[in-house]
């Protein structure tokens, strides 16, 4: 059987439940949960929160396949606050037993014809990685 996920960053707006139902009516088995304010989870989540966004995902066998956070490191020194982000939504990850956590590289928000600088991932990772 093959077992299918989606995102639920297009859900922005909808609630985990609302969520939760359409994985179910689709025939997903897991979701990665988009996080944010508008999008049922969050870092502000307190560990009630976060016990039974677990439990509704549990008792609908949806699995939390991983977080998509809008963590974006472009090993400049504003990636500092953006790793602080990070390691709460590593911590939420945690806690609903997501199977990772989604972070983007790059200047995805550019167009493609404006010049950026060059990111040298392997040491930016390196250097994040070890920072955790």
């Amino acid at each position: 059987m093959t077992k299918l996920a989606f995102s639920t960053l297009p859900c922005e707006g909808w609630s985990l439940e609302e969520m939760i139902q359409i994985a179910k009516k689709c025939g997903f088995s897991a979701m990665e949960l988009r996080e944010g304010t508008n999008w049922g989870i969050s870092t502000e989540m307190n560990a009630k929160e976060r016990q039974v966004t677990l439990q509704k995902c549990e008792e609908a066998e949806i699995r939390i396949s991983n977080i998509g956070s809008g963590v974006c490191l472009t090993g400049h020194e504003e990636d500092q606050a953006k790793l602080a982000h990070f390691q709460k939504v590593l911590s939420l990850a945690s806690d609903l037993k997501a199977a990772g956590v989604r972070i983007f590289l790059g200047y995805f928000r550019n167009r493609r014809d404006e010049v950026v600088p060059a990111i040298h991932y392997p040491q930016n990772c390196e250097k994040r990685t070890s920072s955790l």
